[in-house]
């Protein structure tokens, strides 16, 4: 203790270290550069200028650990791949909870991370990791950070009043969330920027202050079964990705639009349940060649389906009832569309609605509805 040193510095292999305190020194743990294998449970480390635990070693585990009140980060993978870190705890430090630098096939599993000055889980350029059944709450960034690396996947993670999103997905490619959990964040419950084809399935995105599910680029996405509720923006939002499938989701009680496709092409949403949401069940903007089968849009504070430019879209066999605005609505920008199959009652400006160019360019067959309007004037 009281010490500009190391605490605790181990190299070679397999060194076992157990039960303990380290504080007010500059790292508390490290684990040495070219060393491998060691175990280390049961240290509590606490108030040192640095971190509480660093390491540059190889193939370890970390488990039953506790990093507290730290200068710089609590548990950090500076370098180094195949460690286990499991049962720890990281809070009121002034970096991240735990970080993970350039190593592949890290596994971080039942930790939790509280009150961090920067973000709960921090995972950097390294591939292939497993985040799983963590939690991270209270934290003054993101709750759970994918930076750089691909091929990860985030399993049954609690995120939770965190300030700025629950997890956020910034580059890479090929990962997957699987039955995580966003309640109550200060930005958006789940927020993707680059990476392409990742997954989100299971999910849930509760009450966070922007939107549920963001999804700003990247391609060929799979969002299925997820559910979004009482989020301050839209349930779910996409800007330019293409080739995104979203299937059975739930998008109820959100502030904004149930799913917002401000653009895009090559999408299709299947068996989607929007209800609620104080905008539009379903708002396509300029997304293009869009399809829309078996999906419901009820009570809705705008329109059912909106699809102001969806050129050469198909909507099929959705039920659309008691919205404020429209049922289905195709606009002045749509064209080559199909609209068939469907059933819209009790909407407020109308069920099927054609503002299409003459409507000689929409294709409507076999629609249940009370009202429709073509190009403005009753049809």
């Amino acid at each position: 203790a009281g010490s500009d040193q190391t605490g605790i510095s181990v190299s070679g292999e397999k060194a076992k270290i157990v039960d303990g305190t380290v504080r007010e020194c500059s790292n508390g743990v490290s684990l040495d550069l070219g060393s491998t294998k060691h175990y280390v449970s049961g240290i509590t480390s606490r108030d040192n200028q640095s971190d509480g635990f660093r390491s540059w070693a190889t193939e370890s585990k970390i488990s039953k650990n506790r990093a507290v009140a730290n200068d710089g980060h609590g548990f950090n993978l500076a370098f180094g791949g195949g460690h286990k870190i499991s049962g720890n705890l990281a809070a009121d430090n002034g970096g991240s909870g735990f970080t993970s630098g350039t190593g592949n096939e890290n596994s971080f599993t039942k930790n939790v991370a509280l009150r961090n000055f920067q973000s709960g889980f921090n995972m950097g350029p390294g591939n292939d990791h497993v985040v799983a059944g963590n939690v991270a709450s209270g934290n003054g960034e993101r709750g759970f950070l994918n930076g750089s690396g691909s091929y990860a996947t985030y399993a049954k993670n609690v995120a939770s009043g965190n300030s700025g999103d629950g997890f956020e997905m910034g580059a890479g490619a090929n990962h997957r969330l699987l039955k995580n959990r966003s309640l109550g964040n200060g930005g958006n419950g789940f927020e993707h920027h680059t990476p392409n084809e990742t997954i989100y399935k299971g999910n849930v995105a509760e009450g966070n202050g922007a939107v549920g599910f963001l999804l700003n680029a990247g391609s060929n996405h799979e969002v299925v079964k997820n559910v979004a509720t009482g989020n301050r923006g839209s349930g779910f939002e996409q800007h330019t990705p293409s080739g995104v499938l979203y299937k059975g989701n739930r998008s109820i009680g959100n502030a904004v639009d149930g799913f917002r496709l401000n653009t895009g092409n090559n999408l299709e949403l299947t068996k989607n349940v929007a209800d609620g949401n104080g905008g539009d069940g379903f708002y396509g903007g300029t997304a293009t060649a869009t399809i829309y089968a078996k999906n419901e849009a009820n009570g809705n504070g705008g329109d059912g389906i909106d699809t102001p430019s969806n050129i050469t879209g198909m909507l099929s066999g959705n039920e659309v009832h008691a919205n404020t605005g429209r049922g289905i609505y195709i606009g002045l920008g749509a064209s080559s569309s199909t609209v068939e199959k469907s059933d819209a009652f009790g909407n407020g400006e109308g069920d099927l609605v054609d503002q299409s160019t003459d409507c000689g360019t929409t294709t409507w067959a076999k629609n249940d509805f009370g009202t429709s309007e073509a190009n403005g004037a009753p049809d």
